[in-house]
């Protein structure tokens, strides 16, 4: 008796008219059996900035140099034994005629890059300008072909190929696909013929266990005459997932020879089915290579490769899963694949357990996501053994930081042209810090409203130096104890919003009301990317000796905690009671300990004077307390232990519990502040 259902399962494909629709939508896309995802990965990419910027050749042992350390490598010069992190003089004994130009700097006080012969670190700051500028002509190739990309890094990104492999997959297969716009979501897609049209066929390497056949020009290390040379593998595509596969290789292949005609840079790329397989591929066949994993080889293909190797597996978390699984140093995913999942989920977390038992299998996928929203940036420098002894000083370098910040902003209007809104930072903040004779850290931010009209370079970097040398003066002013000589200086901005309609709308309509999140307990609470957790209700000190103190060290820590405090705070008007000139917008509120109005951006300075107050007063109760002991007579003396025993009886006595002093140690930033009354005034700028 024949079987139908089996004869029928034969002369269709296990792929359903749903899992092939689902590559319509980028949203839906990563997800179906059919995803097709490249992850492209310039090679050396600072090396090959520097090659192409100074004309040379593939040939020639370029490397790319910060002060007197190696960054970037070209492939070249590796074939020397040189490699990152090496000096100078180490890498030059190993390759005589090794290049080494050093990458662009900011000088101090300037507010343009340059390229310089030898730059000093205590008056330069590296400038990554030249590279984004790179960057961002590579990227526009990527998307000129493919609108559902991830920029995972200046010299690297994702992209979701499905939507163009599905329409490729029709225009070539006509008469399967005839039927399937009639077929239910849950029918299976007919199968590829066995003959498949002469121009398709596989570009790169396609993995295939221990026999991976490489390329003949892709060999990691040599320098290719014909860079994008490719050949047919024997094996025949199954099933559409494989055609799928097929045709993304070749549309990468074609992307990849674009970027090289075009701008003369090289790149390696990895195409899969998700972004971790798309990633472990790219770099396997370097440089100017690419690796295609299919479906049926993806086991194979994982126990290949180690534990660490994965997206975010290299670090303190993926040393305390191997601890806690036994995992060897090597063959450790062909080791993590024999183990069940039970014993994973009993010996890590439940949720983590199921992660790592999908991820050694390389069943994990997620989506391409075309746009990072880039909440912040920030320009720092450490001054070391050489710090900053002037204001002037200091100034010179805001001069650095607003150029460096500037020109990342315009970089953002560049990159997100398309959609035609620029974006910009609401806050401006400048963090101050000197570790002579005490470590101290002060951090000053207000809202900067001048930042939303600017729309060039030179108006955006003038603004942020009006904005940063006013917060340095204003840091001075309220400072408990001086902040020179620092040893370090940086001016960051945050709440980058994009500003849209800008003929209509003003510019109080950016700014809405924030509220403030509290537990139950009323401790404040800060939001982290992935959580919501409470501050620390007290700091803890090891290193000194005085009850109800922090230590020196942890001001930095308490005042960091302090600015992550929201307040209710009314909307920002540009109205006739305001002064539009006015450079930042900026609350009042009250101090519940002294009874001034602070200013919100003050509250952790106003803190930090409280508590060296309370340190002066408790050192001289300790002394005074001292002073006193060594006068009274030791007999009969009434000791601290002795007074809280005579409390607690006093306060059963009268029916009530007694309750205990408050200690500064106890307080959190909240219990310093209430609001401070509404008056007419109170919306005005201050």
């Amino acid at each position: 008796m024949v079987n139908h259902e089996v004869e029928k399962e034969k002369l269709n494909s296990k792929f359903t008219k749903r899992d092939f629709d689902g590559l319509l939508e980028a949203s839906t896309s990563h997800s179906s059996p059919l995803a097709v995802i490249a992850h492209i990965d310039l090679d050396a990419f600072y090396a090959q900035c520097e090659q192409v910027r100074l004309g040379l050749t593939k040939e020639h042992p370029v490397v790319c140099r910060q002060w007197n350390s190696l960054i970037a490598v070209s492939y070249a010069a590796r074939k020397y034994g040189v490699s990152r992190m090496q000096t100078i003089e180490d890498a030059r004994k190993l390759c005589p005629d090794l290049i080494f130009p050093h990458v662009a700097t900011f000088k101090k006080g300037e507010t343009t890059w340059n390229y310089y012969e030898d730059p000093d670190v205590e008056n330069h700051k590296v400038s990554l300008d030249p590279f984004r500028r790179e960057s961002r002509k590579i990227f526009a190739i990527f998307k000129s072909y493919c609108d559902v990309i991830e920029k995972a890094g200046i010299d690297e990104t994702f992209l979701d190929l499905g939507k163009l492999v599905r329409e490729k997959a029709i225009d070539l297969f006509p008469k399967q696909f005839e039927t399937v716009a009639k077929m239910n979501p849950t029918d299976h897609l007919p199968l590829p013929p066995e003959i498949i049209p002469s121009d398709l066929k596989w570009y790169g390497h396609v993995f295939k266990g221990d026999n991976e056949t490489p390329e003949e020009s892709d060999a990691v290390g040599q320098i290719q005459k014909n860079p994008y040379h490719s050949q047919t593998p024997s094996s025949v595509p199954k099933d559409w997932d494989d055609i799928l596969l097929m045709i993304g290789s070749s549309i990468v292949d074609e992307i990849r020879r674009d970027v090289f005609a075009r701008h003369k840079y090289t790149c390696s790329a990895g195409i899969s089915r998700n972004k971790i397989l798309a990633k472990l591929g790219s770099p396997r066949n370097k440089p100017n290579g690419q690796t295609v994993i299919k479906t049926s080889e993806i086991i194979n293909f994982m126990s290949s490769c180690e534990f660490t190797d994965m997206w975010g597996l290299g670090g303190r978390f993926g040393d305390e899963v191997t601890k806690k699984l036994g995992v060897p140093d090597t063959g450790s995913i062909q080791y993590l694949l024999n183990i069940p999942i039970e014993t994973i989920k009993r010996k890590t977390d439940a949720s983590i357990g199921e992660r790592i038992y999908n991820l050694v299998r390389g069943q994990v996928s997620s989506e391409v996501v075309t746009r990072i929203n880039i909440k912040s940036m920030q320009s720092v420098k450490q001054f070391g053994s050489k710090p900053l002894k002037t204001l002037d000083d200091c100034k010179d370098w805001i001069k650095v930081f607003a150029a460096d910040i500037a020109g990342r902003i315009v970089e953002l209007d560049e990159e997100h042209g398309n959609d035609g809104v620029p974006l910009r930072p609401r806050t401006v903040s400048l963090q101050q810090g000197t570790h002579k004779p005490i470590a101290v850290t002060r951090r000053k931010q207000a809202q900067f409203l001048k930042l939303f009209k600017a729309s060039t370079f030179k108006e955006l970097s003038g603004l942020l130096i009006e904005a940063g040398e006013s917060l340095l003066m204003q840091l001075q002013s309220e400072s408990p104890t001086s902040l020179l000589p620092s040893s370090s200086l940086s001016l960051s901005v945050s709440q980058i919003v994009p500003i849209t309609d800008k003929g209509s709308r003003t510019i109080e309509t950016y700014f809405r009301k924030d509220d403030r999140v509290t537990s139950r307990n009323h401790s404040p609470i800060y939001m982290s990317r992935n959580a919501i957790k409470p501050l620390p209700q007290k700091i803890n000190s090891k290193d000194s000796d005085i009850p109800g103190t922090d230590s020196v060290s942890s001001l930095a820590d308490r005042q960091e905690a302090s600015h992550k405090v929201t307040f209710d705070s009314p909307m920002f008007r540009l109205d006739d009671e305001s002064d539009e000139e006015s450079l930042f917008v900026s609350e009042k509120i009250k101090c519940d300990k002294c009874g001034n109005k602070i200013s919100v951006d003050s509250v952790s300075e106003h803190i930090d004077w409280h508590f060296a107050m309370d340190l002066q007063q408790q050192e001289e109760l300790k002394h005074m307390t001292n002073h006193l002991k060594a006068k009274q007579p030791s007999i009969g003396a009434s000791s601290p232990r002795r007074d809280v025993v005579k409390q607690k009886a006093s306060s059963h006595q009268s029916g009530r519990i007694a309750k205990k002093p408050k200690t500064v140690k106890n307080r959190t930033v909240l219990d310093f502040f209430q609001r401070a009354p509404k008056t007419d005034g109170a919306n005005k700028n201050i």
